[in-house]
């Protein structure tokens, strides 16, 4: 048999306070573009226009357009804390919050994670912005601070999105007026709640995802005091039409789909939008808060056939206090968690295997279980105030249909008694291996009981049916007795599986990971074995600042029991951010829902305000709240991107990449434009590609196409629509009839099988490839736009990845007119040659060998005359 464990890595102390501050010195303000939308990312816990100068975008769509959507967006925490007073009190952090001297009491960026030089936050594709060091990286002992490199989501050097932005922020400069709190026993001096949080935006160029920005939160307690009750809120301002016609929007919420509508109530945008009619924007919250004590499945992920919340289950049960009021062993359950209309409802852990795939050997529910829960209001077993469970809820909801169904008795029932440390388990879910193990005199005091329990000394575990048949196999004590991080792992596997699962547990909750993902500590095959490279078991990235490895922890998002949104407010008279009372009151307590009046909303400038909470959040703990931002023609179009944004989110926030763009250079002339490229963009690695394909399509590069325009925003080329009627795809350059494209001899030629809403995408006719081109179809003093894109294979039916071109970025600032181009755009005028200009001429066709020691010679061969007086460069071969 076959033992796999949860290997994590210590690095110093488990939860250590860390010395993050921030700093507003250090306030940046960097663009995300690399798509369809362009929006401004500021350092300190927002995206859009926050009016920090002339060159900070909202939420435009397409970029350089100048139509705006989300105007604003902002993260905000409150903990309820208990002060150096020993009050309970609320503290919110948020943006644009200082006190009466002006001082910040706002979030603010810490140092370490940009370059200092720069003018920009860190961006993955801006290798001048990174830090010199990363500081959480330092502890890596073979690359301490990963210089040099990118700190990736996923680990060093990991360019999974398009563009990738990463930042830090503290709170460390908020308090409560008047009462003074002190977070961190280690330094007095520090206020606010102890709160870091890692920031970062995310955009993909790859068709199915371009109108989409990710932003990514994991909000830390880097404190000395654990919380019970913290919340996560959103601020989100609207101005749908862009300026000049942010009065008229409207806001609407579905529950269902988890989507804030943003809405123009006339469909008539500002001057931007010219006479075209307005889109709509779309803020769908795909990953919240988990909770993993309150025994309820909240993401409804777990385990099948088990009970569901009822109404009368919520009877008595105060929401968000974080206390099981009413007894029936569940926290904070409310109407969310019942079924209505068509939706199923959410289970709970009833300490039953269900579904009959707990681990073999666990003990069977008898008759006598079920006849003495019916004393007790919620059919609970063994009876909570017995005189031995001490208050202790084990079972739930137990009933006759339960007969003969296995149980958690705490104890590793499937262990070998002869070789206990031999487990016969999915991959990532092998038990502790030092765990104790059952004796003698367990078994012998458990006999007195009448339901054979035994307590574990020095704790508030119960064993349960405790006998010879569990001798010498191991049990739970709540304690890691092995040092991999994990608590009692390969107990009770099976039983009531993914409820209450974190991603902060050094467990592979849904066993998801395989020997494909052994690539350590930093996610990039790096440090070798002492970072978990190649152990053939799961690293765990939890409690350090590395990554893990993939499926498993940090880079799981499946392994977190979300618990949605609880709050949803709209706000028509602007946010007060100064009173944290309020905040909390109104925006942050669940159950707070905006209801819209019936007929619908009046239009206005509106904001929405929304939340997740209570959780806890214990001492060095991380939650995780996350959110896209996406842009359609309609609902329906946002609709679909927002369903490939689920895909993203729950493919762990991967997906097909498009390749990377060729480097191009131009060379006008008279009456024609010449352009060259290099050969980077084929050697371009698509992970998710390789991953679901076994790595056959890791390099799915395919061709090269020519795009060309006389306006920056490509409009001339971008004339290829969907089948509701939505621009879709560019053109090609034409020239003669023929199409300026250039594809791979490989026999992926015509169209792509698979269609975007009714349009395919056209792969080439296996022409092989070149790298330069001549457009004779030129008028000399009109100014052209090229762009060279590398476009990819993409997917098949099975996956239903249509192919993607490589980035083109061309971007303007409205305001200031400043262009910026991408590698490969360029932007040219042909002109014909300067008066009394002479052709340059070369006599002879071999260079002469003057000095040094060679056998190669050296040709110059004139490939086009013209082309030598326009660009005055040479091609030289070397024959050796």
């Amino acid at each position: 048999m076959v033992k796999t464990l949860i290997n994590f890595l210590f690095i110093a102390s488990l939860f250590p306070q860390s010395s993050d501050r921030g700093n507003p010195n250090y306030r940046r303000v960097t663009n995300v573009d690399v798509n369809k939308i362009r929006v401004s990312i500021q350092n300190y816990g927002s995206s859009g226009n926050d009016l920090s100068g002339p060159s900070v975008f909202f939420y435009e769509w397409p970029t350089n357009s100048g139509r705006g959507y989300v105007a604003y967006q902002a993260l905000y925490v409150g903990a309820m804390v208990t002060t150096d007073a020993g009050e309970e009190k609320p503290l919110v952090t948020v943006t644009h919050r200082s006190d009466q001297e002006g001082n910040s009491m706002m979030w603010e960026p810490v140092p370490g994670y940009m370059n200092p030089n720069s003018t920009k936050i860190a961006i993955s594709d801006d290798e001048s912005t990174w830090p010199p060091t990363w500081p959480d990286k330092s502890a890596d002992e073979n690359d301490p601070g990963w210089s040099g490199s990118w700190n990736g989501y996923f680990g060093k050097n990991q360019f999974n999105a398009g563009q990738e932005v990463f930042y830090k922020i503290s709170d460390d400069r908020n308090y409560i007026v008047g009462h003074p709190y002190t977070p961190d026993t280690t330094d007095v001096t520090r206020k606010g709640a102890g709160i870091l949080v890692g920031v970062r935006a995310m955009e993909w160029k790859q068709i199915l995802i371009e109108d989409v920005v990710f932003l990514l939160h994991e909000v830390q307690n880097d404190g000395s005091y654990d919380y019970d009750k913290v919340a996560f809120g959103y601020w989100l301002a609207n101005c749908v039409g862009g300026n000049g016609d942010c009065q008229d929007d409207v806001i609407d919420f579905d529950l269902l789909t988890d989507i804030a509508w943003s809405l123009d109530d006339d469909n008539i945008g500002g001057p931007a939008f010219g006479t075209d009619p307005v889109g709509v924007g779309a803020t769908s919250f795909i990953e919240t808060p988990g909770n993993d004590k309150d025994r309820i499945d909240n993401d409804s992920d777990g385990e099948t056939g088990g009970p569901i919340i009822q109404e009368f289950m919520i009877v008595g049960e105060i929401l968000g206090n974080s206390i099981d009021d009413n007894g029936n062993g569940l926290v904070d359950e409310n109407l969310s968690h019942v079924p209505v209309g068509s939706q199923l409802g959410v289970s709970f852990s009833d300490r039953i295997d269900n579904n009959n795939n707990g681990e073999e050997g666990s003990p069977l529910v008898t008759q006598e279980m079920i006849d003495a829960s019916l004393s007790q209001q919620w059919n609970i077993w063994p009876l909570p105030n017995d005189g031995f469970q001490n208050g202790s809820i084990h079972i739930i909801s137990l009933e006759e249909g339960d007969l003969d169904a296995g149980y958690a008795d705490g104890i590793d029932n499937n262990a070998d008694p002869e070789d206990p440390y031999a487990l016969e388990y999915p991959v990532g879910l092998g038990a502790d291996v030092n765990s104790p193990l059952v004796d003698e005199s367990m078994i012998a005091t458990a006999s007195l009981d009448t339901w054979k329990r035994y307590k574990v000394p020095g704790t508030d575990i119960i064993l349960y049916d405790v006998g010879e048949e569990d001798l010498g196999k191991p049990y739970r004590d709540g304690v890691d007795n092995d040092g991999d991080g994990a608590v009692d792992e390969g107990i009770d596997e099976g039983i009531d599986e993914m409820i209450d699962e974190s991603r902060d547990d050094f467990i592979d909750n849904d066993g998801d990971w395989t020997l494909s993902d052994d690539v350590g500590l930093n996610g990039d095959e790096s440090g070798g074995l002492s970072a978990g490279v190649l152990d053939n078991m799961p690293t765990s990235g939890s409690g350090t600042g590395f990554p893990g490895e993939p499926n498993i922890d940090k880079t799981d998002v499946s392994e977190s029991d979300q618990m949605g949104l609880t709050s949803v407010q709209k706000n028509d008279a602007g946010f007060n951010t100064s009173s944290d009372n309020s905040i909390w009151s109104f925006y942050l307590t669940p159950g707070n829902f905006w209801d819209p009046p019936p007929g619908g909303d009046d239009p206005g400038s509106v904001d929405m305000q929304i939340s997740s909470g209570y959780f806890p959040l214990e001492a060095g703990q991380t939650e995780r709240i996350a959110m896209a931002i996406m842009m359609g023609n309609d609902q329906q179009d946002a609709i679909r991107n927002k369903n490939v944004a689920q895909l993203t989110y729950e493919s762990d926030y991967q997906f097909a990449k498009a390749p990377n763009p060729p480097k191009v250079t131009a060379v006008p002339g008279d009456g024609k434009v010449t352009l060259y490229w290099d050969r980077s963009a084929e050697s371009t690695q698509d992970k998710y590609m390789g991953n679901i394909t076994n790595d056959a399509d890791l390099y799915d590069f395919e061709g090269y196409k020519i795009y060309r325009a006389t306006d920056f925003e490509f409009n001339d080329a971008y004339n290829i629509t969907d089948g509701d009627g939505n621009p879709t795809f560019l053109e090609p350059y034409v020239q003669n009839g023929i199409r300026a494209q250039w594809d791979l001899i490989d026999g992926k030629s015509g169209w792509h099988p698979v269609d975007l809403n009714g349009i395919k995408f056209y792969l080439g006719d296996d022409t092989g490839l070149i790298h330069s081109y001549v457009d004779n179809n030129v008028v000399n003093g009109q100014r052209y736009y090229y762009a060279v894109v590398s476009y990819d294979y993409g997917g098949d039916l099975s996956n239903n990845i249509i192919p993607s071109d490589s980035p083109m970025k061309l971007r303007v600032n409205p305001l200031t007119g400043e262009v910026s181009l991408g590698p490969n755009v360029v932007e040219v005028v042909p002109s014909p040659p300067s008066a009394g200009f002479i052709d340059a001429f070369f006599a002879g066709d071999q260079v002469d060998h003057v000095l040094g020691a060679s056998s190669g010679e050296v040709f110059l061969e004139i490939v086009d005359p013209q082309m030598v007086r326009d660009a005055h460069t040479y091609q030289i071969t070397f024959d050796d």
